[in-house]
This record gives C-alpha cells, structure tokens and sequence, in this order.
C-alpha cells in the first residue's frame, strides 16, 4: 500500500483526496479521464472525445464491451444516490461513431538500429510493440496463432466482441515499423537464444 502511495501515486482506498482526483479516473486501471470524455461527448465533439479515451488506451472498443467500468462503481453521481453515469455506454457510442483512423500518436522522428521481437500478438504483445514502433524500433510480433488478438480472439465469443471491430482496431494499432508473423510458433518455427533470435528455415 505504501508503494501504491509512493510510487505509483494511487490510493485504493480513495481517501487521499491528494492522490484521488476525479474518483472515476482513479478507478480506471488505465486511468482514462473519463470526466473529460464523458464532458466532451455532452458538448458533441465525438472525435475529441476518441482522442481523450485512446490516449490511456490502445483497444478502445474492446473495453467498450468487455471492460468491468469500475469507474461507474466510483461515480460521484451514484454517489450521491442517483445512477451513475453509463460511461462505458458513453465510450462504446463514441468507439462505434468515430473510426480509430482519427487517432494520430506521435512518432519519434529517428529510426533505431536495434530490432525488437515480441512473442505473441494478444493486447499485451501488441500494445508493446506499438509502444515501441512509435519510440523508433522495428518490431517483428510472433504469434503461433492464424490471427492476431490472442485471448481476445480465443476467449470472448463473437456475439460479445464482434471480430470485424476487433480486427479494426488491431489493424489501427498497428505501426508501419510493425512486422506481424502469425502460425508462427516458438519452439518450432523459430527459438529463442540468449544472444540472438533466430528464425528456422522451415518458417
């Protein structure tokens, strides 16, 4: 708790008004402003509103469907006795309205030397990779499965998270600096070495 304190600047509790600032960002594993989309979709400007909920995260209308929205359960609306804002609703409606194409991240002006591979292409692989494309590296993402995804893919059914808006939304995340290498399994198509990577000829 402590370190939660020091060191990640979050309180669990919600006591340290310091620390807590809007409730239902705080709330937010991502801590994605939601009082500040929630304010821009009021005001009709959707786009801006994709802009605020892309910046903390980078599969927008995933968690549109699928996420817990704690920050509704931290609401001071709700607080108060009335029923919190549907934000999550909100976020769906804005993801649904507004294509990902929109969302410009900044890119670092310099292309690196050094070459990143990243094993699997679920939310986690891909999110780093695109973290890392847009710092300058080329990244090659491995992935033994015939598409990208992961558990996204392979754990939420269709009817839940319908595949083409998954599909829309890894394809925007997706850099130019971005090599993806799928039914590519390792310890099979390719091993990993302490000192290099390489990649089996029958790849």
């Amino acid at each position: 708790e402590y370190e939660r304190h020091i060191r990640d600047r979050r309180c669990d509790a919600f006591v340290c008004k310091a620390l807590v600032g809007a409730p239902c960002q705080s709330a937010c594993p991502l801590g994605t402003e939601a009082w500040r989309y929630v304010a821009l979709i009021e005001k009709g400007d959707y786009k801006g509103a994709y802009q605020v909920i892309r910046e903390a995260n980078p599969f927008p209308s995933v968690c549109a469907r699928v996420c817990d929205h704690k920050c509704e359960s931290r609401c001071r609306l709700g607080a108060t006795g009335q029923d919190p804002i549907a934000i999550r609703a909100l976020k769906r409606f804005v993801t649904d309205t507004v294509s990902p194409d929109v969302f410009r991240p900044e890119r670092a002006d310099i292309d690196r030397s050094e070459r990143v591979a990243v094993v699997g292409a679920g939310p986690a692989g891909l999110t780093a990779a695109n973290a890392l494309a847009l710092d300058g590296f080329p990244v090659t993402v491995f992935d033994a499965n015939d598409r990208p995804g992961g558990m996204l893919t392979i754990g939420i059914p269709s009817y839940r998270l319908p595949r083409d808006v998954l599909d829309r939304e890894i394809t925007a995340l997706l850099d130019g600096r971005i090599e993806l290498r799928l039914e590519t399994a390792l310890g099979k198509a390719f091993h990993l070495d302490v000192e290099t990577l390489f990649v089996s000829r029958s790849a």
